[in-house]
């Protein structure tokens, strides 16, 4: 908003700031931003091979699959080649104006790419203050063992739908036919009074 008038800024006329304090900020111009970006490019740059071990979860952003590109036996090669030594490649590349950090490895004979967070979004364990760990009673340890045992089975994930985007789609549905909507509010769960009854009422 403008503060001569109250109106909008135009879209045209909108600049990007960083803010250095609360009176202070330095303007960004479109063709400043536009001499950071990237050349385009469709290469791949390997930066490094790392033990699979040593990248947990925590590094893991969105996957991407990667086809041969002109080079069949190239490819494949090194598919395998990476799923022999059981080692990850640490790659860099241009995406949408952008340079992207990841995790190359085989995955069931060819080849994926999964983008990899940086240091400084990935929060190590040590920094969090958490409490020390007490070994639990064997009654607890039994009741967690048939909870697990319990609902064991194979990954079926095509079971876990979007329930909240099939909700709003049946939300859609009734008022295009009309239909008038009450909303109902879940009621709250009452807390357990303990881990062991909370392991006794999933059991049940």
């Amino acid at each position: 908003m403008r503060k001569d008038t109250g109106k909008e800024v135009e879209k045209d006329d909108r600049r990007k700031a960083y803010p250095l304090s609360r009176e202070t900020a330095v303007i960004l111009q479109p063709e400043d931003l536009e001499t950071l970006e990237p050349p385009e490019s469709r290469d791949i740059h390997l930066c490094r091979f790392v033990d699979g071990s040593l990248l947990g979860d925590q590094w893991y952003d969105r996957p991407y699959y990667l086809g041969p590109d002109g080079d069949d036996d190239s490819y494949f090669a090194f598919t395998e080649a990476l799923s022999k030594k059981e080692v990850i490649g640490v790659a860099r590349w241009v995406m949408r104006k952008k340079r992207y950090l990841g995790a190359l490895h085989a995955q069931d004979g060819y080849l994926m790419m999964s983008t990899l967070r940086r240091a400084d979004q990935v929060l190590s364990f040590s920094n969090i203050e958490v409490a020390k760990a007490n070994t639990p009673q064997q009654s607890e340890l039994k009741l967690a063992e048939q909870l697990v045992d319990s609902i064991s089975g194979d990954f079926e994930p095509e079971l876990w739908q979007d329930e909240h985007r099939k909700r709003v789609q049946s939300l859609i549905d009734a008022k295009l036919a009309g239909k008038k909507i009450t909303p109902r509010k879940p009621k709250p769960k009452a807390p357990e009074a303990s881990l062991a009854n909370a392991l006794k009422a999933s059991l049940a």
